[in-house]
């Protein structure tokens, strides 16, 4: 389902704060009274694999979120994060902050209302857009400011559940589309919380205080040292300039959360790049959890 997002940017950074007139009041308490809810949903984007993407969560603070890349699991005292590609992952303390920092991913924003009691405060201004069919259930478009930037969400009309949504990165439309929700009054088999890690899979160090997520902070020193020098500039070798993550996600050269598709991640692993001087493994994996994480700014 393709939503134009012709509006977003007409709706500026209104001061008022919606809270519980929010047309996403009905979604914030459904979740609240919930006690486990399961969410199956597609992420699409142009030039780029369509991903199927599951969501579990349970009271009081567990939560499992897996795609094609990396599983993010949490039994309420440690958080897992998991690169299916590299095969690496990392534990840390599950604190309040790290959990909020993980739902600050757009495709999971909406259902940090299941944990955040005042989740419309986040709510800046609000439109109503257009009605929608999607395989009978009919949806509205409401238009959203949010303190983390522009969304559009995708309200079942009978429940005030939220089934999908849509937003830019670098410019580009994604969207999300959900083929199933379940709210449960019941909390979810524990079972589904617990990180058992897979055979082949190597744990990473890392401060305990770690976000699950890395942004771009991490690898920029990697590309100011080993690439820039051509990658950059005015005249950037071929076009590609990776000097900044506007000019990195503009050029296209990376697909956030697919580093298979990401003609950066190729080439340093291949090692055609660097020419001379190869990255070394530890950059490499750094650089392909990063994507593999979403590409965080």
């Amino acid at each position: 389902m393709k939503i134009a997002l012709a509006g977003l940017v007409l709706l500026g950074a209104l001061g008022m704060n919606l809270g519980a007139d929010s047309r996403l009041s009905r979604h914030q308490k459904a979740m609240q009274e919930a006690q486990g809810v399961s969410v199956k949903f597609r992420i699409s984007q142009a030039d780029a694999p369509a991903e199927d993407h599951t969501l579990s969560l349970s009271k009081p603070n567990a939560f499992r979120w897996e795609s094609p890349s990396k599983v993010v699991v949490s039994d309420g005292t440690k958080l897992t994060t998991f690169d299916k590609n590299a095969r690496l992952y990392q534990t840390t303390e599950a604190t309040p902050e790290l959990l909020a920092k993980t739902f600050e991913t757009p495709a999971l924003w909406a259902y940090h209302a299941f944990f955040d009691a005042k989740w419309t405060e986040q709510i800046t201004s609000e439109k109503v857009g257009a009605e929608m069919n999607q395989k009978g259930k009919l949806l509205t478009q409401v238009v959203l400011g949010r303190k983390a930037g522009l969304m559009t969400l995708y309200v079942e009309q009978a429940t005030g559940l939220v089934f999908g949504g849509s937003y830019l990165m670098a410019g580009k439309p994604v969207y999300i589309q959900v083929s199933d929700l379940q709210v449960s009054p019941k909390t979810l088999d524990s079972k589904l919380f617990a990180w058992v890690p897979p055979a082949d899979a190597t744990e990473t160090a890392g401060p305990k205080d770690a976000p699950a997520m890395l942004t771009f902070s991490a690898v920029k020193p990697i590309f100011d040292a080993n690439c820039v020098s051509c990658h950059g500039g005015p005249n950037p070798t071929r076009g590609l300039n990776l000097s900044s993550y506007e000019s990195i996600m503009r050029s296209g050269a990376v697909k956030a959360g697919n580093p298979g598709a990401s003609s950066v991640v190729r080439a340093i692993t291949s090692g055609v790049m660097p020419p001379r001087n190869p990255l070394r493994q530890a950059d490499i994996d750094l650089i392909t959890k990063w994507v593999a994480d979403g590409a965080n700014p």
